[in-house]
């Protein structure tokens, strides 16, 4: 059943017009009733009308689905739903409406990390996020959008960085060192995935330097060469050191991930 809104009418001319009444909740099947409420002598005399209610105007958007815990560019599994509701929280199927997600940080989510994707269309007053999926590595939540309704937040998950890609440096990159000494400043580099993430987990990454000019066969030794990953996205040659006639050098910094150059 559903509460009514309507009260007690007195009959005009043997009619009862029940202006205003209103069926509000769950929707269905329902079934009205009628009855005499006075004088005594009719009480026992009703009626009644089947009626099937269908939900109300849009107020609120909920969400089906929660994502999960993702790796970078790698489609939510299961797809995200969000539905469109009524008041009385039953699927609103019978409006137009287009949600679209925002990816926001988990702890302050008035920072958006990823607004690109664009809206969807309900269907049946259901969106399903079929292969979303975002570059940007967090801790973070989504935010649903749609016109005219008020946002709302996901619950929160992780998107983990993608595979080591390359190097980025992390220092100012040294432009005069003195023969037989520790390179200054120390060459450091941030392993980063395709979309720039920082690679903190997963199989080490090994960096070797090497001099890539011409005038290589000057050069008398190269010492702390060789350097890998350790828990960490970062890789120091902080003992790097080049034996050499004095002139200008170039060097060339090689990384590989499970045997594989990067």
């Amino acid at each position: 059943s559903a509460p009514l809104t309507a009260g007690n009418r007195r009959a005009n001319a043997g009619e009862v017009s029940f202006t205003g009444l209103k069926l509000e909740g769950l929707k269905g099947a329902h079934t009205l009733t009628f009855t005499v409420a006075e004088p005594s002598a009719f009480t026992a005399l009703s009626d009644t009308q089947a009626l099937e209610l269908t939900p109300g105007t849009a107020t609120n958007l909920n969400v089906v689905q929660q994502p999960t815990d993702s790796i970078a560019n790698i489609a939510f599994s299961p797809v995200v739903s969000v539905e469109v509701r009524d008041a009385w929280n039953n699927r609103v199927t019978q409006d137009a409406a287009a949600i679209k997600p925002v990816l926001v940080d988990a702890v302050t989510v008035a920072t958006e990390l990823d607004s690109s994707k664009s809206a969807v269309a309900t269907n049946e007053g259901l969106v399903t996020f079929t292969g979303l999926s975002f570059t940007k590595a967090a801790a973070a939540k989504l935010r649903f959008d749609a016109t005219g309704l008020t946002s709302i937040y996901s619950s929160q998950f992780t998107i983990t960085h993608g595979e080591a890609h390359h190097l980025a440096w992390t220092t100012i990159e040294p432009t005069t060192v003195r023969s037989g000494f520790v390179i200054q400043p120390t060459p450091i580099f941030a392993v980063r995935d395709q979309w720039n993430n920082p690679v903190t987990t997963g199989p080490a990454t090994t960096v070797t330097a090497s001099v890539s000019s011409a005038n290589f066969g000057d050069v008398v030794s190269i010492a702390g060469a060789t350097e890998s990953t350790s828990g960490t996205e970062s890789i120091t040659f902080d003992e790097l050191a080049l034996t050499a006639k004095a002139a200008n050098y170039k060097l060339r910094f090689t990384a590989a991930n499970s045997g594989k150059a990067i």
